[in-house]
Order: structure tokens, then sequence, then C-alpha cells
């Protein structure tokens, strides 16, 4: 017979599974979120269930901006697939502690974690983790300025992703490419891959994907000096991250458009 906790646990894992988008539905239980994960991570025997609390908030995570708290997460949850021995878990848990580093500007932490996922995805032959830890590892050389290794990384992900057939992870590294293509100023290249991948997040109605593009487009068409397009793109970005609850898209977005504004 299960007990109060690991049903008020269990509830949590289907209800943040059944938001989507809807990250203020998260956000308004997150008290509640918080004491399910508390009694997971202090009771012993709760390995599996961690795991699924950790890989349904990882999303809300990500686009709330929670990275302190996200990064203690995910290394309890990288623990609790050690004792089960999920080795593809302990992968994605090792590229997201490195994304997650990354997204605090920890470059040689976020590198560590990213290559020890990269080792353990080509062991198993585990191509979509491979592809994932490729992307970030690509993230991680853009933000070092060596954007011809950052390139490298993102083709290879899109060709893994290509061959895997994942849409979105093909998408991931089109909008990937097109930024790196704007660093030597090839913008007609750069808003070709953004505009593959748009098509592709619209068809899959993924918001957030979709905004980071209009985000990418739009500074394509700032540099360039068509500021109508621009304004729209950014715009159109903003109305999306303000919906998903995306803390950072949103000052981006805003701060492009301000600009903007002071360009025309």
């Amino acid at each position: 017979m299960t007990s109060a906790h690991e049903r008020h646990a269990a509830y949590y894992v289907a209800a943040i599974g059944g938001h989507g988008d809807t990250w203020l539905l998260i956000e308004l239980d997150m008290d509640q979120i918080r004491r399910a994960w508390g009694w997971l991570r202090e009771t012993p025997g709760h390995e599996k269930e961690l795991l699924a609390l950790c890989r349904a908030m990882n999303n809300f995570m990500q686009t709330r901006g929670l990275w302190p708290e996200h990064l203690q997460w995910l290394n309890v949850a990288l623990q609790a697939a050690v004792v089960l021995g999920h080795r593809t878990e302990k992968t994605m848990l090792l590229n997201n502690i490195g994304a997650t580093h990354l997204a605090r500007g920890a470059l040689t932490n976020a590198r560590h974690y990213l290559d020890l996922a990269l080792a353990d995805a080509q062991a198993a032959a585990d191509r979509y983790g491979e592809a994932a830890t490729l992307f970030n590892i690509g993230r991680v050389h853009d933000g070092l300025g060596e954007q011809d290794v950052a390139r490298d990384c993102f083709k290879q992900v899109l060709a893994i992703f290509r061959l895997l057939r994942e849409p979105l992870g093909e998408a991931n590294a089109l909008n990937s490419l097109g930024a790196v293509h704007y660093m030597p100023g090839e913008f007609a290249e750069a808003l070709d891959s953004m505009n593959q991948a748009l098509g592709i997040w619209r068809a899959a109605g993924a918001n957030a994907g979709e905004a980071m593009s209009l985000a990418g487009i739009g500074e394509g068409y700032h540099a360039q000096g068509k500021f109508e397009d621009a304004f729209h793109a950014h715009e159109r970005a903003l109305i999306l991250f303000r919906k998903i609850g995306g803390r950072a898209g949103e000052a981006s977005a805003l701060t492009n458009l301000g600009r903007l504004y002071e360009s025309r």
C-alpha cells in the first residue's frame, strides 16, 4: 500500500506532465511540488520517483531560469540514476547539468559534465544522447567565441537528428547554425537556417522554439536595416516568451525592441 506522501508525489508527476506550456499552473503549486521533492529525496527507495519528478520539472525550471535549484535537483537525480543503473538517464542528466552550468556562464564546469555525457553516449551507441550533448558542446564553443568549432558541432548534430528523424532536434541545430552564421555577417545563410527551424517549430506547436527562432530572425533583419521586419519578429517573440513564462527570453525581446526604437 502506498503512503500519502507517495500519492502526493505521484500526483504532481502526473499533473506537471499534463500542464505543457501552462507554466502558471505549475508555479502556483511550487510549494507543494518542493515538499514532494523533499520527501522523496529524504526517503530511501524512491529513486524512480525522484527521476520522474525531476524529468517532469526540467522544462519548467529551464524556462523560469531557476538555475541554482535546478542544479540541485539534477545532481540528486543523477545519483538516483547511478543507483538504479539507468545509463541513458545518467547521460541525459550529465548533459542537463552541463547545460545548466552553461546557462549560468560557468563554461569550464559545463564542458566537464558535457564531456562525461558524450563519453557515456558514445560508449552506449546512444545517438540521441550524443547529438543532444554535442549540441551543448557547440554552445560552449560559441560562448568562447570559437564559431568555427561550434558550427562543426551543430552540423554533426543536424546530421544525427536527421538520421534519427527527430524534427525538434533538427530545428534546434538549424537555429544554432543560423546564430553562428551571424558572427561573420552571413545573413542570408543565417536567415535561411532560422526560417527552416521556424517552420518545424510551428508545425509542432512548439512555442519556445518558435520564439527562439523569431528572436534570431529579428536580429538578422535588424542587422540588415530591415527595421519593420525586425520589429514584427521581436514583437511576436515577446508574445510567445510571455505565454510560456520565459523570463530571460522576455527580457531579451524587450531589449531588442528598445534597440530597434533607438535605431529608427
